[in-house]
Formats: structure tokens, C-alpha cells, sequence
């Protein structure tokens, strides 16, 4: 499984460009699979913070 929400489209669940999301996911499968010591996530969820009329401020982050 891999994080895609910065590839693509806002408001798209599917995005377009297919090849990252493929690269993406063959990264991850080179980490769980070789044990290859490369970047294989996308942005890791951090926390969200409250804001005016309802809405909520995500924070993400790239290292886990």
C-alpha cells in the first residue's frame, strides 16, 4: 500500500499520473522484499489543528 494524496489532483481519489504512484509503489516493494535502504513513503500524517468555521489544518511530514 501507498500513500498517493500529494500525486494528483485535489478532490480526485484516482490519481492521473500513473507512473509515480508505480514508481512509488515498486519503491516500497524494493524496501519490504531486498531491504534496500531507500525513501519508500510518501507524506506521513502528523497532526491536524483546529481552525475557524469548522475546518482542520493538516500537518504531514516525510520522515516516519
Amino acid at each position: 500500500m501507498a500513500v498517493t494524496i500529494d500525486i494528483g489532483q485535489p478532490g480526485h481519489v484516482h490519481p492521473t499520473d500513473k507512473v509515480d504512484v508505480g514508481l512509488r509503489l515498486a519503491r516500497t516493494a524494493r524496501v519490504l522484499s531486498y531491504g534496500e535502504a531507500i525513501e519508500d513513503s510518501g507524506p506521513i500524517f502528523r497532526q491536524a489543528t483546529p481552525e475557524e468555521r469548522g475546518f482542520a489544518r493538516g500537518s504531514i511530514t516525510r520522515e516516519g
